[in-house]
């Protein structure tokens, strides 16, 4: 019901739209909305001390003491911050694909693991028990005793089995996470 009704009203909200603005432009003066009781006084009182006469004229004295003001700044203001290109980027071109599939965090909270770094201790572990046990891995990494514990009980590292072809191309690539994943963890096949 209600677009029927606009559609009905539109045609006379814009009948004769162009003769009714050019009146209220070729009026000279609009009207003024009224001044509430309150602030006429004030108002009034502003209008009377300030002194048209004095804006509109040119001060030469006033332009010279001016001219003469100069500050002079020493020192460092510890509320101003400067700027750095620190935060810009360095290079139009796209950053690289992340190696394990997602950004990793630049800090990692006290008992927290990233992947990488869960990897690591794996294979650390896999490569040296006597070396990196349970106590050793939980101080490094600053985890609980029973963590490190349940990790090592529980996940293994990966065991790759690779082809002659495809070992040489990982070679190749030389990437420092998989020389982490095959260090002494590949099993030929032929």
């Amino acid at each position: 019901m209600g677009k029927a009704l606009s559609r009905l009203k539109r045609p006379g909200l814009y009948f004769n739209v162009e003769n009714r603005a050019h009146k209220v432009i070729e009026k000279e003066k609009l009207r003024v909305a009224p001044r509430h009781q309150s602030t006429e006084e004030l108002l009034k009182k502003a209008e009377a001390e300030s002194a048209p006469h004095f804006v509109a004229k040119k001060h030469d004295n006033l332009d010279n003491m001016l001219k003469q003001v100069y500050v002079k700044s020493s020192g460092h203001n510890p509320e101003f911050k400067e700027h750095r290109a620190e935060r810009l980027p360095t290079s139009r071109l796209a950053a690289p694909p992340p190696e394990l599939g997602y950004t990793e965090p630049a800090n990692v909270p006290a008992g927290k693991l990233t992947l990488r770094q869960a990897i690591e201790l794996l294979s650390k572990h896999h490569a040296d028990p006597a070396q990196f046990d349970v106590s050793n891995l939980s101080t490094y990494y600053h985890l609980k005793h029973e963590d490190v514990d349940m990790l090592l009980k529980y996940y293994r590292p990966y065991q790759a089995i690779i082809s002659p072809k495809a070992k040489e191309q990982i070679d190749k690539l030389n990437n420092p996470l998989t020389q982490t994943l095959l260090s002494g963890n590949v099993s030929e096949k032929s």
